[in-house]
């Protein structure tokens, strides 16, 4: 490497093209349980806020939200695997993290909402 060369790739050349979206060779059915889930997913993050809120107005309690904040820090673990599968970076081998990571955001969501009622 010279000192005229740039660092990231050769001069004048444009940067290798990634696709847009994910590739279109998966499956309808495969498509709908990807939807599905990610659907679920948010739905109990969403049940979960609405519960958060909830006690933290009826107990005059801030505690609560915490557990929620935590519950996002969580899930945004999951945002940057979808982002990561949807530009490429990951392979589509490995598409199996994405509902891993899901379950235990759900899991993490039913012991926040039990949690939340038991005292």
């Amino acid at each position: 490497m010279g000192d005229t060369e740039p660092i990231f790739g050769k001069a004048g050349s444009s940067p290798e093209q990634k696709p847009l979206y994910y590739d279109k060779t998966d499956s309808p059915t495969t498509r709908k349980l990807q939807i599905t889930f990610v659907t679920l997913v948010v739905l109990s993050l969403v049940i979960t806020f609405v519960l958060t809120i909830y006690r933290a107005i009826d107990g005059k309690d801030g505690l609560y939200i915490l557990l929620f904040i935590s519950l996002l820090s969580f899930a945004q673990i999951e945002l940057f695997v979808l982002w990561w599968i949807r530009r490429g970076d990951l392979e589509k081998e490995k598409f199996w993290w994405l509902y891993v990571i899901g379950f235990f955001v759900i899991l993490e969501s039913i012991f926040t909402d039990i949690l939340m009622f038991h005292a």
